[in-house]
């Protein structure tokens, strides 16, 4: 359980639990291919990061770079794992998610928020996002 569940009012908004020493954010991103090309554009994300994808064409789940990965209609989990302070997952559901854990630096998650059509950022949610990223 979280010890501390706030939101930032961007658009859509990004849900953030704080855990001890880790933190877990959350948003609506409905088009996976914008968060495969996102993530594969965010800075220092090697093309062979390690990557699980869950299909319904495939029997359980498995390990690949992210480079082989494609925004296939048939996937319904991806998890990237960068060499990185952070790890990026999406799920389709209902409203299909990303979730941003570990400890990212406010810039990561700007940038990954614009890039799969988030919009806001104004002076106070950056500044609201910096605090919440820091305590």
């Amino acid at each position: 359980m979280p010890d501390d569940t706030e939101r930032v009012s961007v658009d859509p908004p990004i849900h953030v639990e704080q855990y001890q020493g880790h933190r877990s954010l959350s948003w609506r991103v409905p088009d996976f291919g914008d968060l495969l090309a996102a993530v594969r554009a965010a800075a220092d994300v090697s093309p062979r990061a390690s990557t699980v994808v869950d299909a319904t064409d495939t029997g359980g789940r498995r390990r690949v770079p992210l480079r082989a990965v494609d925004p296939d209609p048939t996937i319904t989990y991806v998890r990237v794992e960068p060499a990185m302070a952070w790890r990026l997952a999406w799920q389709r559901r209902t409203e299909n998610v990303a979730v941003l854990t570990g400890t990212p630096a406010s810039a990561t998650v700007r940038e990954l928020h614009r890039a799969t059509g988030g919009t806001g950022w104004d002076h106070a949610e950056r500044t609201a996002l910096d605090r919440l990223l820091s305590e």
